[in-house]
């Protein structure tokens, strides 16, 4: 299961970056958004997981907000935004 389809689903979810140069503007918005805990690491990101199994109000949030944020089918989301990417 990807980030994506666990967010789109509201399972409280910690993003990993893959490296610290990429992903760096998608990683924003996701934290920006709050739809899901962002790591700048693998070590951040596991203490970040941590805390989150132990707080249920937070978790509750995150999976309340993503549910909001990430409405509709994943397939359909994806399409419409390489739809709009292709039509800029």
């Amino acid at each position: 299961v990807s980030f994506f389809e666990s967010i789109n689903y509201g399972i409280p979810t910690v993003v990993v970056p893959l490296s610290k140069s990429k992903n760096i503007n998608e990683l924003k918005i996701i934290q920006n958004e709050k739809v899901a805990l962002v790591g700048k690491d693998m070590k951040v990101s596991v203490n970040i997981l941590k805390d989150l199994m132990d707080n249920d109000k937070l978790a509750n949030k995150i999976s309340n907000r993503a549910r909001q944020k990430m409405h509709g089918n994943g397939c359909d989301l994806f399409i419409n935004k390489i739809t709009k990417i292709v039509a800029a």
